[in-house]
């Protein structure tokens, strides 16, 4: 029993995983909830933007103009969006890596919640930045605009320029990087405080054996 814990306090201060791979399972898992999910964030974007926000006319419009496939609009920017969570991964990891090994610490080594959270804001407003025109074309389109998710892009750089595909940045930029900045430092909180309980009960095992 001792010596499993030490192998999971081994784990957990290293990263079990590369970072491609992180990168990786976190593109292909975001890829994986679109079937379920992309018709819901249409569904709630149609509801917003209809007049009447009735769930059961916003369908039926749907499946009368494009059939099943309309519930799948824009699924091109989705795919690119998809990247988002693997930016935030890699840009959050890259920097934890650097600070530890500038205190001398093991590269894998939790953060304090304050670094934690201004690391987690800082690799959140990365990724929104670089994602955020896929993401306004992505909602523009399932709004009812005529064309796809590049089609709309290109019509939103045609008429307002790059401005434009960065239309409403600020509100995202507040919500999501307050979120993923919470998120993080409590993870990383959570994550040393469940090691430092492990030591403590490895230690106290270890004292008790020692007991003649």
């Amino acid at each position: 029993k001792t010596r499993m814990k030490r192998r999971i306090m081994s784990r957990s201060q290293s990263r079990d995983l590369s970072l491609a791979a992180n990168i990786v399972i976190g593109y292909l898992a975001d890829l994986g909830r679109l079937p379920v999910t992309m018709p819901l964030d249409l569904l709630a974007t149609r509801m917003q933007t209809s007049t009447t926000g009735k769930l059961s006319e916003i369908v039926e419009s749907v499946l009368r103009a494009k059939g099943i496939t309309g519930f799948y609009e824009g699924w091109k920017a989705y795919t690119i969006l998809a990247v988002k969570p693997a930016i935030q991964i890699l840009v959050f990891e890259q920097v934890k890596q650097r600070l530890n090994r500038s205190r001398g610490l093991a590269q894998g080594a939790s953060l304090p919640f304050k670094d934690a959270f201004l690391l987690g804001a800082l690799s959140r407003m990365i990724a929104t930045v670089l994602c955020y025109p896929f993401f306004f074309a992505r909602i523009t389109a399932q709004s009812g605009h005529k064309g796809g998710a590049f089609q709309v892009m290109k019509d939103i750089y045609r008429k307002n320029g790059i401005s434009g595909l960065y239309a409403g940045l600020g509100p995202e930029l507040m919500r999501g990087t307050m979120f993923h900045a919470v998120n993080m430092a409590s993870m990383e909180s959570l994550r040393a405080a469940n090691l430092r309980a492990l030591r403590k009960e490895d230690n106290s095992g270890s004292a008790l054996n020692s007991e003649p």
